[in-house]
């Protein structure tokens, strides 16, 4: 469905070639011999549409269809008056500014014009007839006609934005719901295991069958439990943390410290890379991707941070943002699953519970990132952990 911005736009584009393929008309059928007015007014108008469609940009307001009321009124008056069969070029700005006009101004326009025509009409003639105030009485009619069809279509299509409106609403609240069932399907599926496992263990020890590995089982099956828990606990918690200036480079340092990685590691941290986020979800979306990163990597990880300034898509003066890239020499992501590696539950390690990179991403786009991946040269993936810096 086009948009009446649209429609306008397109309006002011044909307005200037029109203006321009009439005067060409005319001079070709020699009108000009006899009155070169006729051919002076529509190049002297599709200069003007040329200049304001250059000028102001593709937004038509009424000034656009007063000049174009106008330039129609100069059109009849240099051709043949009352008489002239180019008074059909009015139904055009009144239709369209009945497009634009409140309902309550819609008569003012068609006045408007109306009067332009009735001077434009009437000061060509010598003497002034019954049969010209007859025409230019239906010609007034036509006007608010048009008119009034205009705002009749203008309200239909706003009716239809805003059923589309409310359709784009309850569709994404549909994806709000199926996104909800599957995940709650998944983390059914997800518990069911290490439930059956423990109420096996839990039968054989009513039988008395006391044996070590069996509480051991228990045990493991517990702790994934609660692992699983709390990460799906983290995953569900409101975006709407408090936020703070972090020192995301220091965190990192932290980070790595504290998960004494087997792997080499290179780093390039820039220093006082300040971010806007909350400190505690932040540091445990980056702990996850490296997390991440040091289990499928094979020999080393790289780490680097830098403020790179402006994403290329955004306004001047947007926010400033933090690059954290991290690389591993793994298997990398496939290209056909990178669309799925955030999902909840998506993953391919036996004792991984599928939401780290999914809590990961829900965190760092709640506090208005990104996170990106792709292919690294060290042979794996490549994470970018894209955050929003101070300011």
């Amino acid at each position: 469905m086009i948009q009446l911005n649209q429609l306008f736009a397109y309006y002011q584009i044909g307005r200037f070639i029109f203006a321009l393929t009439l005067a060409l008309s005319f001079q070709m059928a020699g009108f000009s011999g006899s009155n070169p007015l006729v051919v002076i007014v529509p190049v002297v108008y599709a200069f003007i549409a040329l200049f304001r469609l250059s000028a102001w940009g593709e937004q038509a307001s009424y000034f656009d269809f007063l000049l174009d009321a106008v330039f129609v009124s100069a059109v009849v008056y240099v051709s043949t008056g009352v008489h002239s069969y180019l008074t059909f070029m009015y139904l055009f700005p009144i239709f369209l500014a009945s497009l634009s006009v409140p309902a309550r101004y819609a008569f003012l326009f068609p006045l408007a014009v109306s009067l332009l025509y009735c001077a434009a009409a009437l000061l060509r003639e010598a003497q002034v007839t019954l049969e010209h105030f007859i025409n230019i009485a239906l010609h007034v009619f036509a006007f608010f006609l048009i008119s009034v069809a205009g705002n009749a279509v203008r309200d239909r299509m706003k009716k239809q934005e805003r059923y589309i409106e409310q359709l784009e609403v309850e569709k994404a609240r549909m994806q709000g719901f199926e996104r909800m069932y599957r995940v709650s399907a998944d983390l059914a599926h997800e518990l069911r295991n290490p439930l059956a496992a423990i109420s096996g263990a839990a039968q054989f020890l009513q039988e008395g069958k006391c044996d070590r590995e069996l509480v051991e089982m228990i045990n493991a099956e517990t702790r994934r439990l609660t692992a699983l828990v709390n990460d799906f606990l983290l995953y569900a918690r409101p975006a709407e943390a408090p936020c703070s200036d972090v020192d995301l480079g220091q965190s990192v340092r932290t980070l790595l410290h504290h998960a004494k990685p087997d792997r080499h590691v290179e780093t390039h941290i820039a220093d006082k890379v300040i971010v806007h986020a909350n400190s505690t979800f932040l540091e445990a979306a980056v702990n996850n991707v490296l997390m991440n990163a040091l289990e499928a990597s094979r020999e080393k990880i790289r780490v680097t941070l830098e403020p790179a300034g402006n994403l290329l898509y955004l306004k001047p003066g947007a926010k400033q943002f933090a690059f954290l890239h991290i690389e591993d020499d793994g298997d990398g992501v496939p290209e056909d699953a990178r669309d799925k590696i955030f999902e909840p539950f998506m993953t391919t390690k036996q004792k991984g519970t599928g939401l780290g990179l999914t809590i990961a991403y829900r965190i760092v786009t709640s506090c208005g990132g990104s996170i990106l991946v792709g292919g690294s040269d060290l042979g794996g993936a490549k994470f970018t952990v894209i955050v929003p810096m101070k300011g």
